[in-house]
């Protein structure tokens, strides 16, 4: 084996080292990215939820004062 600052000799490739990951695979690559939007949605959800929550205090405050 040659040293890893050794030159290989004209005409030989040095076979790359293997990752210390294995690769994913498709379907493990799909169920991520599924997932991945599904949390941006649960996330975007909570926001209109809070917003409407809002509104929903805001309107029975103004409902308050006119009654």
């Amino acid at each position: 084996m040659l040293p890893m600052n050794a030159r290989a000799p004209t005409g030989f490739q040095r076979l790359p080292f293997p990752s210390q990951e294995p690769q994913k695979s498709n379907l493990e690559m799909i169920t991520e990215s599924i997932l991945m939007e599904q949390q941006k949605q649960d996330e975007y959800i909570k926001q209109l939820a809070s917003k409407v929550d809002v509104r929903t205090t805001h309107n029975r405050m103004l409902e308050a004062q006119i009654v």
